[in-house]
């Protein structure tokens, strides 16, 4: 049987850092319905721009800096020479998440604000000021359908328990002071969820891509979405913490099909985007709404920690762009 202290030891290492950069429209913005494929493209290659400087290179992997480059870390991430884990993981997961602000709004006029959340993970944290610098750089240009340009106004820092403002628009100024937050500060709730009762109730706010036998799922199983999300989190831990998660995965996998699916609000809901780089429309769709697992058969305390650890880091396809985002309620 497995020790649900391993798991937490493990969990406890996750570091990320949350900020809300908010704009102000310097002309008409009109946004895609789903905000958070705004950044998709346009985002990497920006950074690249910023923070390359062997560009004779056609690819990071040759490059004879790429496991101290920035660009490389962030987004054609390896695992480090000799290692025997991850060499089938062709997509690695990238050590960041745009999410969208969920208003439905969708157009912007001059003069009014809007908002993205960036969560940055691990290693990655220390390259915050060349996040800050692609953001700006990008949203100077023109974004949205408009190609409308704005003005990054402030950026704010949320994290245990405060907010701090590390860059206003008027003085220029970046601070790199703040602390990350970590998953001990995370598992610190874990007692209050099914305090009372056997079920728990999985919130999906954007669409959610699960995926079981390389096939998209229109029915969130719990083990399904377990096994999403311990690979999602094995994988950030292992890339950007140094943390290597030692589990039996076939076991732990087959204990969460004991927990059954109880009741199913969440639905299918379908978002096409225009890829410029593949000049063609992309179908991204994927679940929202409720679903209700119960834990009768099967003790919660293996479980809780991943479901807890999956509300920052989200869970399945796209979640570097928001998508997979959900909360237990």
């Amino acid at each position: 049987m497995f020790q649900t202290e391993i798991f937490r030891e493990n969990l406890e290492k996750l570091r990320w850092a949350r900020f809300r950069l908010t704009y102000r429209a310097k002309e008409k913005i009109i946004f895609p319905e789903y905000k958070g494929s705004t950044f998709r493209g346009p985002f990497g290659h920006a950074f690249r721009r910023l923070v390359c400087t062997r560009s004779e290179f056609p690819a990071c992997l040759p490059c004879p800096i790429h496991f101290n480059c920035p660009y490389a870390i962030v987004f054609e991430s390896s695992p480090p020479p000799n290692s025997l884990l991850m060499k089938d993981f062709s997509d690695s997961p990238r050590p960041f998440i745009i999410e969208p602000d969920l208003d439905p709004k969708t157009e912007y006029l001059e003069g009014e604000h809007f908002f993205f959340d960036l969560v940055i993970f691990g290693d990655a944290i220390q390259f915050f000021p060349y996040f800050v610098l692609t953001f700006r750089e990008l949203t100077s240009q023109g974004i949205g359908k408009t190609r409308g340009k704005a003005a990054l106004e402030r950026i704010d820092f949320h994290g245990n328990g405060e907010t701090k403002t590390m860059y206003r628009e008027q003085d220029g100024l970046l601070s790199p002071n703040f602390e990350p937050q970590t998953g001990k500060f995370l598992l610190n709730g874990e007692k209050e969820i099914l305090k009372d009762s056997q079920d728990l109730t999985v919130r999906f706010k954007t669409m959610t891509r699960l995926q079981y036998r390389g096939h998209l799922v229109e029915f969130p199983h719990f083990h399904i979405l377990f096994r999403n999300l311990v690979r999602r989190i094995s994988a950030l831990l292992f890339l950007y913490h140094g943390s290597r998660m030692e589990l039996d995965y076939s076991q732990l996998f087959s204990l969460a099909e004991k927990v059954d699916l109880k009741n199913n609000l969440a639905v299918w809901v379908d978002w096409a985007r225009y890829s410029r780089r593949q000049q063609e429309k992309m179908f991204m769709g994927g679940l929202i709404g409720e679903t209700t697992y119960c834990f009768e058969k099967i003790e919660p305390d293996f479980f809780l920690p991943f479901l807890i650890a999956g509300q920052v880091t989200h869970v399945g396809k796209g979640t570097v762009f928001g998508l997979g985002k959900y909360e237990i309620v």
